[in-house]
């Protein structure tokens, strides 16, 4: 299906070479990494390494208060009927919807 609907440049599976690269490119490639490598961070990269370094990480409190002192609506959550509940056995028994 793939091979007689879709372009050949869409085609999946097909690894093809890679293209070859000119020397030239590659030469200059290397070139800039290097002289970014030689040239070191930026004064602004720098400087913001140091502020964001300097910050204490917040450290998140947990709560030592009773769940009804922190949530007063559970109080008035009323359960109109008891929940069911089912032993391994009868959720074994279960099939699941029809169909």
């Amino acid at each position: 299906w793939m091979s007689f609907y879709m372009r050949p440049e869409l085609r999946m599976g097909d690894v093809g070479p890679e293209p070859p690269e000119a020397p030239e490119a590659k030469l200059v490639r290397e070139l800039r990494k290097e002289l970014r490598r030689l040239k070191g961070p930026s004064e602004e990269d720098i400087q913001a390494a140091k502020a964001g370094s300097k910050k204490p990480a917040a450290a998140a409190e947990v709560s030592k208060a009773d769940e009804s002192e922190r949530y007063p609506k559970l109080k008035d959550v009323k359960v109109n009927k008891e929940l069911p509940f089912f032993t391994r056995a009868e959720v074994a028994k279960h099939k699941g919807p029809p169909g």
